[in-house]
């Protein structure tokens, strides 16, 4: 799930991981989207509010992290009761991270480094697994 900006993203990453996965992209209101979050079996997700409804829901979750970092007091909240069901991956030891609480839309230092280091495959084997 995404902005209309996101589809084309959406697109490749739906395909890549399998006919499971919907892109729904700027096709969803904020309702809609807190609906598919519910009936999800995993979401994968960067700091977002997406990421928060979904630990509202005590869903399994796989967090993205570029120039935010979970240690800011971001990560998804389970309550007290309940276990933490997120996974975050995050390139860790860059001397420019964080470079945001709260995000940036472009990379201060041009390289982007807190996504492009991201180990795609790691996250693609964690969410396989997934049994629907």
């Amino acid at each position: 799930m995404g902005g209309k900006a996101e589809a084309a993203d959406g697109e490749a990453i739906a395909k890549q991981i399998g006919s499971h996965v919907v892109n729904l992209c700027g096709k969803l209101t904020l309702q809609e989207s807190a609906e598919v979050l519910r009936q999800a079996a995993l979401v994968i997700t960067h700091d977002t509010g997406m990421m928060h409804i979904a630990a509202a829901f005590q869903k399994k979750i796989l967090s993205i992290w570029g120039n935010t970092v979970p240690a800011l007091g971001m990560a998804p909240y389970y309550g007290p009761a309940n276990p933490d069901q997120n996974t975050s991956f995050e390139v860790e030891g860059l001397p420019c991270r964080p470079c945001s609480k709260i995000g940036h839309g472009s990379c201060p230092k041009g390289h982007f480094r807190c996504m492009n280091e991201q180990d795609v495959e790691k996250i693609v084997q964690c969410a396989t697994p997934v049994q629907l």
